[in-house]
C-alpha cells in the first residue's frame, strides 16, 4: 500500500510539469468534471522508465483510444504531444469521457486520409463529427487539435464548448483539488512540487 502510495504521490508530483490542456479544448470540458488525465508524450518519449510505467499502468480503455488514433492515421509515437483525457458526469448517460489529442498533424492531412477512405463526416452545431474504429468519433478544433471519444460524449463536451452546458471550473482548481484529494487518500498532509528549473 506505501509503495502504491508513493507512486500515487511520484505521479502527482510530476503532474505539474505536463503541459496544461490545449486552450482550444478547456471550453469543452464540463461543469461536472470527475476527472483529467494528461499525457505528455514529448516527454514520455525521452524517459525509458516513463515508457515502461506507461505500458505497465496504462488502463486498457485508453490504449484502445490510442489505437483508434492510429486508425485515422495518427502515431502516438511520431505525431503525438499531448493526450488529455477528461472524466464527466451527465444527469441522462452517467459518466463520459472524451480523449483530447494534440501534436504535431495536420487536419488536412488526416482529412485527407479519411477521404480517400470514403470516410464522410456529420454536421453537429459549429462541428464536423467523423466516425472512427471502435465505434469512436472525433472533430477538430483547429489545425493541430482534435477531440474524440463515444459520440454521446463527444456531443456534450461540443454543447459545452457552444454554451448548451455549464463549463467547467478552472483545470488549475481541479487539479489542485485533486492532488489534496490523493495526498488525504494516503496520509500525507499535501503533496508538493519544487518549481521547475528554467
Amino acid at each position: 500500500m506505501k509503495k502504491m502510495c508513493f507512486a500515487v504521490l511520484l505521479l502527482c508530483a510530476t503532474a505539474g510539469f505536463a503541459m496544461p490542456i490545449a486552450s482550444s479544448a478547456r471550453a469543452m470540458v464540463p461543469s461536472e468534471l470527475q476527472q483529467l488525465i494528461g499525457v505528455d508524450y514529448r516527454a514520455l518519449k525521452d524517459s525509458p522508465t516513463a515508457q515502461a510505467l506507461k505500458d505497465k499502468v496504462m488502463p486498457q480503455n485508453l490504449k484502445d483510444l490510442e489505437t483508434a488514433l492510429k486508425g485515422i492515421g495518427i502515431s502516438s509515437d511520431r505525431d503525438l504531444d499531448q493526450l488529455d483525457f477528461a472524466s464527466f458526469r451527465t444527469e441522462k448517460k452517467g459518466i463520459q469521457t472524451i480523449g483530447v489529442a494534440q501534436g504535431s498533424f495536420s487536419a488536412k492531412a488526416v482529412l485527407k486520409k479519411m477521404k480517400l477512405k470514403k470516410i464522410s463526416g456529420v454536421k453537429y452545431g459549429t462541428a464536423t463529427i467523423y466516425p472512427m474504429d471502435s465505434g469512436l468519433v472525433m472533430t477538430f478544433l483547429d489545425d493541430n487539435t482534435l477531440a474524440f471519444g463515444e459520440e454521446a460524449s463527444l456531443k456534450s463536451a461540443l454543447d459545452t464548448r457552444d454554451g448548451k452546458r455549464p463549463r467547467s471550473i478552472p483545470i488549475r482548481s481541479c487539479r489542485n483539488r485533486w492532488r489534496r484529494s490523493i495526498a488525504a487518500r494516503c496520509g500525507a498532509s499535501s503533496i508538493s512540487r519544487e518549481p521547475r528549473p528554467s
